[in-house]
Formats: C-alpha cells, sequence, structure tokens
C-alpha cells in the first residue's frame, strides 16, 4: 500500500490523499497532483511497512521546480 506526500513552502506538508494498491498508481497521483500546482512542490511516494498504516518509507520522489 501507498501514499503520496506533497510538500511546499506554499502550503506546507500534505498526506491526506488516498492508500493507493500499486506503487504505480501513487505514482501516476503523484504526476497529476504536480501537473495542478504551479508552485515547486516534492511529491514523495510512500509505502507502509505496518500494519496499521502509520509507519511508511519512501520509494520514490518527483519534484516540480520553479
Amino acid at each position: 500500500m501507498f501514499r503520496v506526500r506533497l510538500i511546499s513552502d506554499y502550503f506546507g506538508v500534505d498526506e491526506g490523499g488516498p492508500i493507493h494498491a500499486t506503487q504505480e498508481e501513487a505514482l501516476r497521483a503523484a504526476r497529476v497532483m504536480l501537473s495542478i500546482h504551479s508552485y515547486p512542490v516534492r511529491a514523495e511516494i510512500r509505502q507502509f511497512v505496518d500494519d496499521r498504516f502509520v509507519l511508511t518509507r519512501v520509494v520514490g520522489v518527483l519534484e516540480r521546480s520553479k
């Protein structure tokens, strides 16, 4: 299970998005979010490593710079 974490100086950190079943789905969602935002934003693809969906590890990063 995967989740996208968005990080920006404009709005801070947002990890309130849905949980994705595959890394490919999470990557597709991250690309959509980067195309929506016009300011610099970093999207981390995070994989859950516990059964309670609390602990995660970064498995991919996409960035939109200035």
